[in-house]
Order: structure tokens, then C-alpha cells, then sequence
């Protein structure tokens, strides 16, 4: 159901949906004597059936400057998605959210709670949460900037060190924009820096915590109306269990489009280098409109992996042709 008032301000949607489903038709049938008998028709009760529902519902107030969201979900353990394999069940979350704009950008602030083992049929109880908060602010006409911070937990009331899980992970980023209104030269340079710190408090997993720094810049560059050119470099610092690794990736993309971009061609030329090892990846993308809402697609890419403490290569080739039709 969708229920909308106060000028579509305040949306609040529910969706329900019951699962029965019986693995094993071979199985005895279970006592249905008070079992209407159109449902009997439909479904036989088997020692090896199973019967539950899901449930959502979202809440959302939209006003001039701020919104608000609210979530509750619920999945029961016994619940099987027909038409959705990787569905979780064994699942209750409670999300929150806000939004506050104002002219040079806004504030969001976001947080959900979720728990499982709703049946007390599992050994231990496992909680997952989530708090994440983004300021996105337009500090020059040309410059836009995004600072974000998220924490992510999960622990569950294992009284086992084996199986007692108390993990939190901490992200800290940050992203600047520069736009300069030109078709040739620089048009654009990104410059992004994230801090990653994760732990878990079992005193049998003290030492497995890492800490990563990352680091990427790219600019775009106009060559003339048809062809651009996106120079990359990236580095990223990994801490774990006393080692560190330094990873950098280079890489150099062009987009070129022709016949009033009916044809559009990307390609892009990758290499890591981490450690010993030296990772080089090609890839070539053409795609051609027919006409008609048909598009023929061409792709090349490979995969060269140089290095190792035995010198060694490892080389992967693949090869694509694709054709699309739009409805």
C-alpha cells in the first residue's frame, strides 16, 4: 500500500508478502484437520514445509529545507524470496535518516539497527549497525567539496572467544571537485582522500585490525569536441598485522565519440604496482548505434600479471561482442 497526503509531503508505503514452501513433497503430511479445505488445495502441511511472511515499511516526510525517513523491515527465518535467491532472511532492521539543504549544499545523516536470530533458534544473537554522516558544500562556483564519516559495528553475545564477533570499522572521507568551463585543456580534476580503520575486540583476533590511507587524482582533458583524455593516479597505504603494503595505480583513459555520436569508443590502460607484483590492464570499448534502437557493442580487454617471489606471468585475454535492443 502507498499512502500519500498533505500535498505528497508525507509518503508512507507497507508491502507484505507470506512464504509457504514444502522441500521434500516425499515427507509425511502434518495433522490439517484444522485446515480449511481450499488451502488444503492449494498447500498440503508436510513435515518438511515451512510457513512465514516479510514485512516492510518506509516513511518519508518531504518539507522545503529537511526530510525525514524511517524504515522497519522484517524478514522472518522461514521466509523464501521466488523471486529473489540472495534474499537474507533471519532479519529485523529499524532505519532513520535526515536531510538538511540549504543553498551551497547539504547535511546528510543516516543510521540503521538490525539483529537476527528473531525465533531464538540460532546459539548467540549477532547485531549489525551503521551511522554515516555526508556534508556536500559548494565552496567556489568551480569548487565542490564532500566530507563524509561512517562507523559500521557487528557483535553477537557468543560466550565463546571461537565464535564471539565484535567488529567496528571506521571511514573517514573526503572529495574535492574543480570544474573549469572550457572544451579544450583541463576540464575537470578530482582529488579524493579515505582513511580506513578496522578492528575486532576478541582478544583472538587482536592483531588482525588494518588501517588503510588511499589517495586518487584525475583530470579530465579536452583535446578538441570529440576526443578527452582522464590521466589517474592513485595510492593506497594497507597496515595489517604489523606489514604494509603500498599500492599505486596509474592509469590513462580516452573517450572518443564520432558520427554525431552514434559511435563512442572508450579506452583505458590500467597499472598496479604493489609490492612485487605488476598488474597491467588494457581495455577497449567501442559501441556503434544501427539505428532502429539496436546498438553493437565490441569489447577487448586483458590482464598481465608480472612478478612473485618465483618470477613468474599470468596473462588473461577476453573478448566481447554484444547486441542491444531497446524497448
Amino acid at each position: 500500500t502507498n499512502l500519500t497526503v498533505l500535498q505528497r509531503k508525507l509518503r508512507w508505503r507497507n508491502e507484505i508478502g507470506a512464504a509457504a514452501i514444502t522441500r521434500d513433497r516425499r515427507s509425511a503430511e502434518l495433522d490439517n484437520s484444522g485446515v480449511p479445505g481450499f488451502i488444503k488445495d492449494l498447500f498440503m502441511p508436510r513435515k518438511s514445509s515451512g510457513v512465514d511472511y516479510a514485512y516492510t515499511s518506509d516513511l518519508n516526510l518531504d518539507l522545503k529545507k529537511i526530510s525525514f525517513t524511517a524504515g522497519f523491515h522484517y524478514i522472518g527465518p522461514g521466509y523464501v524470496s521466488l523471486g529473489l535467491a540472495s534474499l537474507i532472511s533471519d532479519k529485523r532492521e529499524m532505519t532513520a535518516g535526515a536531510v538538511w539543504r540549504f543553498r551551497r549544499g547539504q547535511v546528510r545523516l543516516d543510521g540503521a539497527l538490525q539483529q537476527d536470530n528473531l525465533i531464538n533458534q540460532k546459539s548467540y544473537t549477532t547485531d549489525r549497525n551503521r551511522v554515516s554522516a555526508t556534508v556536500a558544500y559548494r565552496i567556489r562556483r568551480n569548487w565542490n567539496a564532500t566530507f563524509a564519516a561512517a562507523v559500521t559495528g557487528m557483535t553477537n553475545d557468543s560466550r565463546s572467544d571461537t565464535t564471539r564477533i565484535d567488529y567496528t570499522c571506521w571511514i573517514l572521507r573526503t572529495g574535492q571537485v574543480f570544474s573549469f568551463q572550457r572544451q579544450v585543456g583541463i576540464k575537470s580534476v578530482t582529488a579524493d582522500y579515505t582513511y580506513q580503520h578496522a578492528a575486532d575486540g576478541n582478544p583472538l583476533r587482536k592483531f588482525t585490525g588494518t588501517t588503510s590511507h588511499s589517495a586518487t587524482a584525475t583530470a579530465v582533458c579536452g583535446v578538441n569536441a570529440s576526443l578527452e583524455i582522464l590521466p589517474s593516479v592513485g595510492l593506497i597505504s594497507t597496515r595489517a598485522g604489523g606489514n604494509r603494503i603500498l599500492t599505486q595505480i596509474y592509469t590513462v583513459s580516452g573517450r572518443y565519440s564520432a558520427l554525431r555520436r552514434r559511435l563512442v569508443s572508450n579506452a583505458t590502460m590500467t597499472v598496479s604496482v604493489a609490492d612485487v607484483n605488476t598488474t597491467l590492464r588494457p581495455n577497449l570499448r567501442s559501441s556503434y548505434d544501427l539505428g532502429h534502437n539496436f546498438a553493437v557493442t565490441g569489447e577487448f580487454e586483458s590482464t598481465v600479471v608480472k612478478g612473485g617471489a618465483k618470477p613468474s606471468q599470468f596473462t588473461e585475454v577476453a573478448g566481447r561482442l554484444i547486441l542491444t535492443r531497446r524497448f
